[in-house]
């Protein structure tokens, strides 16, 4: 299970600053059906994949236009592959957060900063920093 919680931790952290909200519940949806069912790919199919928007009236779900877009614009983002188009379905490969080299290559690396070495006479821009 802890795993899973890191895995979790990496999908919030790293992908959904890039994701919109119809990109994240799709990812989520195929998340669910492929890493957690434990299988590699899953059938993903515009027209019938239930992805959950909530019950309320504003929060109804994308169409399938919508739907293809958003997968689309998923394997763009390189978190899933579109492995094969058939009339049953779209059968994906989720990649997780770490396996996507996009996010990887921004991940910043704090370096220590020693207060001493700032000079905040000649570096207007550290005087509301602290």
């Amino acid at each position: 299970m802890e795993k899973v919680e890191e895995i979790l931790i990496e999908i919030q952290d790293k992908l959904v600053p890039i994701l919109d909200s119809y990109e994240q519940a799709i990812y989520h949806y195929i998340f669910r059906h492929t890493y957690l069912a434990g299988v590699e790919t899953c059938l993903y199919s515009t027209r019938t994949a239930e992805i959950g928007f909530g019950a309320g009236e504003i929060s109804k779900p994308p169409s399938m236009k919508t739907r293809s877009k958003k997968l689309r614009s998923l394997e763009e983002k390189g978190c899933i592959q579109i492995i094969e188009r058939s009339n049953k379905g779209i059968e994906v490969k989720l990649l997780l957060p770490s396996e996507i080299i996009s996010i990887q290559s921004k991940t910043v690396v704090a370096t220590p900063l020693d207060i001493e070495d700032l000079d905040f006479y000649k570096d207007r821009r550290l005087l509301g920093s602290l």
